[in-house]
């Protein structure tokens, strides 16, 4: 099949998959910033999104009208230069608004991970009020958590691996057995337990957590609950160790025993 000649592109002669390519990732790009629009309204309802969000967003729909002009600009069906220009620093501006967002998203993400950092440290945070806080208030925190989402236990050991790997792997000094303990000692300065090392062996290890704060005396719901501090675990050992650490729960206090034992397996 042949086409007319004005139809040749800045890619060299048209093709209808070259044309359905243009307008797929057109759409792609505008259903894409339509979704991430609807998120940030459900979840930012009740309190404003960061700039840094915001300017993301921006950004992907920029991008999004970017790509949609790019179908008669790339066929040739717009032009003069004029047009050609206005384009040009349309790509620009979306391509500065969407990696602004990316850069301050970034800050952010580094600004809570400094401030996790300020937490585990023994250091006064409050003026007046101590800085414990009533037991009462994680363990609603993680209940709530399970009540409103099944995708908690997931985000919960994800997130303990993160602030594991980031934050407390720096602490740890060489050695399974002393780094479980070393953990061990942030468990108690923290109140979230104290744990005990039971055994150790070059690729397995198994821990006990008498008192947990998440689970010691709930009662059972049949299935384990302390996903965050098996998480904590996992990326701490698995940052330090430079190798691939798997932490299970096989007690808990929500499967009803009296104490939880998490089984490390290492490789």
């Amino acid at each position: 099949m042949e086409f007319p000649s004005w139809l040749l592109t800045i890619f060299g002669p048209f093709s209808l998959p070259m044309l359905f390519s243009s307008i797929i990732t057109a759409v792609g790009m505008i259903v894409g910033g339509i979704f991430i629009w609807r998120w940030y309204k459900k979840f930012y309802g009740i309190a404003p999104a960061s700039f840094g969000s915001k300017l993301l967003y921006a950004g992907l729909l920029l991008i999004g009208l970017q790509q949609l002009l790019e179908v008669p600009f790339t066929y040739n069906v717009l032009g003069g230069t004029g047009s050609l220009v206005g384009y040009q620093l349309l790509e620009l501006v979306s391509a500065v608004v969407l990696f602004g967002g990316f850069w301050l998203l970034e800050g952010e993400r580094l600004a809570i991970e400094d401030e996790l950092g300020r937490i585990l440290k023994k250091e006064h945070i409050r003026k007046e009020m101590p800085d414990t806080v009533n037991l009462k208030l994680p363990r609603m925190l993680v209940q709530s958590l399970q009540w409103i989402s099944v995708g908690y236990a997931s985000a919960l050991y994800f997130a303990g691996k993160k602030l594991g790997a980031a934050i407390i792997a720096k602490e740890l000094p060489s050695g399974l057995k002393p780094m479980l303990n070393a953990v061990g000692n942030i468990f108690m300065d923290l109140g979230m337990g104290r744990l005990e090392v039971v055994d150790v062996s070059a690729t397995k290890a198994i821990v006990r957590l008498y008192e947990g704060s998440t689970a010691y005396g709930m009662k059972p719901i049949n299935k384990p609950v302390c996903f965050f501090e098996s998480g904590l675990i996992a990326g701490a050992l698995e940052a330090k160790l430079k190798n691939k650490v798997m932490v299970n729960e096989v007690l808990c206090g929500g499967l009803g025993d009296k104490y939880e034992e998490f089984v490390v397996r290492i490789g």
